[in-house]
């Protein structure tokens, strides 16, 4: 099985993919593991921009769902936890090779919460206030660039369920148990 997941900006992406990895013992493999890799190659700093930069480079070079190739091709391909989808083609890469053993999981949580943690995680890089936090956010989902940039927008509308993450670690934790047992993993 592999687990999805799309979520908007500091949604909590990351906090449910440990929280199902602890819990099913699968791997996580990060989209955004991919782009700093390659950033990284190229000695270019890891701000969000750069991050969306490389991602469109990739896929308008590779095609549009090459992170979800490349991901499957790192990994062994079967029960993991892929976090960070960013364009529809990734999805439907996985769910045309992976047919009914794939979920999608969308994470979200009010904007203004999600800048405040954020900020408080000290990821703010180079979104310093709520209005360049905004301003990023539309660029993610889906502002320019559509057939090979971020679409988060149309990614979580393609999601099978929806995490609310708009409360305390433990009741993200609760939500995240009360799925893993409606989905019978």
């Amino acid at each position: 099985m592999i687990i999805g997941l799309v979520g908007t900006i500091s949604s909590g992406k990351d906090t449910v993919a440990e929280i199902i990895s602890k819990k099913l013992n699968y791997p996580i493999f990060s989209f955004s593991d991919i782009l700093a890799e390659e950033l990284k190659k190229r000695n270019i700093e890891l701000t969000r921009k750069n991050f969306q930069d490389i991602g469109d480079e990739l896929r308008k070079k590779y095609g549009s769902h090459v992170i979800s190739k490349m991901i499957i091709e790192k990994s062994s391909g079967d029960n993991i936890i892929m976090n960070g989808f960013r364009n529809p083609d990734e999805i439907n890469y996985v769910k045309k090779l992976k047919e009914k053993n794939f979920i999608l999981i969308g994470v979200d949580a009010p904007p203004k919460l999600r800048f405040e943690r954020m900020l408080k995680r000290g990821r703010t890089a180079d979104l310093n206030t709520f209005d360049d936090f905004l301003e990023k956010e539309k660029r993610d989902m889906g502002g320019e660039n559509l057939e090979y940039g971020q679409r988060v927008k149309d990614c979580m509308e393609m999601r099978d369920e929806l995490i609310i993450n708009d409360g305390s670690f433990e009741q993200l934790e609760k939500k995240v148990d009360e799925l893993i047992k409606k989905l019978n993993f």
